[in-house]
């Protein structure tokens, strides 16, 4: 699995060439959390915090984040750290 602050930073990278070529939305699957294993909620927190981060680093951006799920675990996971 990969460290945290390396997944903060896929999120952020991705998002930020989003912007360079001046696209308005962008979808993210869980980071490692497949075979890699890697711990659902905490996956989930890294994204919700690594967007947050990004979108008040940059207020006056309009980005549509979309995250995608594949089952319903994943689902509950993004409700329990999006509440």
């Amino acid at each position: 699995p990969i460290k945290s602050s390396a997944a903060s930073d896929v999120y952020k990278r991705q998002l930020d060439e989003a912007l360079k070529l001046n696209l308005t939305s962008i979808g993210f699957c869980g980071i490692s959390t497949g075979v890699y294993g890697y711990p659902l909620l905490e996956a989930c927190t890294i994204a919700r915090d690594s967007i947050k981060e990004w979108i008040n680093t940059h207020p006056n951006i309009t980005m549509n984040i979309y995250l995608c799920c594949f089952s319903k675990k994943e689902i509950d996971a993004y409700k329990q750290v999006l509440s």
